[in-house]
C-alpha cells in the first residue's frame, strides 16, 4: 500500500487484539469458576494484568505467554492484520 500524501510505502501491521484475549480469558475462568486474583495466582501474573487488560491494554509477551500456558489459548489466534 502507498501512501500519495507521505511518500513512503507502508506495509501491513500485525495488531494484538487485547479485547477478544481478555474475553478468551474471562471465558476460560468463568468456566473454572474462578475470580481474577485466583488466576492470577495460577497463572502467577499480577493480578493488576487483569485491570489494565480490560482497559484495553496489551499484556508483556512473558505475562500473555503465562496466561496462554494456564489457559490453553494459542497467542497467535489474536493478532490481526490491520493496513496502516
Amino acid at each position: 500500500m502507498y501512501d500519495c500524501n507521505v511518500g513512503i510505502l507502508l506495509k501491513p501491521r500485525n495488531l494484538f487484539d487485547v479485547e477478544a484475549f481478555y474475553s478468551s480469558l474471562d471465558a476460560e475462568r468463568q468456566s473454572r469458576r474462578l475470580n481474577w486474583k485466583q488466576v492470577a495466582a495460577e497463572a502467577q501474573v499480577s493480578a493488576s494484568t487483569f485491570t489494565r487488560m480490560a482497559q484495553g491494554k496489551r499484556p508483556d509477551i512473558d505475562t500473555a505467554a503465562a496466561l496462554c500456558t494456564w489457559s490453553g489459548l494459542k497467542l497467535e489466534d489474536y493478532f490481526m492484520q490491520n493496513e496502516v
